[in-house]
């Protein structure tokens, strides 16, 4: 499944692209659950297994050409189970995006697992 921008998502990029609004670092979390089309964070329920953080997607970290906006690898370390179905992308409270891992839902053993991801925007002519 491809990343999903929400309508908010699209306005907040926007935005920052024409500096309207004080563009601030994005951060990537772990789902479980989602609604049927998230259009906010109320409808993802973030993971919460032991070990699990959110990470800052630090804006010095961004590696952007003319067909894309890409983010380093970004390894989620969980020390207990969980069952993860995908990651979202949101800048402080605001729902920016979300994918479903297109061969997950990754099972989180009791031991503990990692979850690696890597975020690429294509942009289109």
């Amino acid at each position: 499944m491809a990343f999903t921008f929400v309508d908010v998502g699209k306005v907040i990029n926007q935005e920052d692209l024409v500096n309207k609004s004080n563009p601030g670092n994005y951060t990537m979390i772990l789902y479980t659950a989602r609604g049927a089309s998230p259009a906010n964070l109320a409808n993802i329920t973030e993971a919460t297994a032991t070990g699990y953080a959110e990470v800052d997607m630090l804006g010095a970290n961004w590696v952007i050409n003319a067909t894309s906006a890409a983010y380093p690898q970004v390894s989620f370390v969980l020390t207990s189970e969980e069952s993860i179905l995908g990651f979202a992308i949101k800048r402080d409270a605001v729902l920016s995006g979300w994918e479903d891992f297109s061969d997950g839902p990754y099972v989180i053993p009791a031991e503990g697992g990692t979850i690696n991801v890597t975020f690429t925007q294509n942009y289109t002519a």
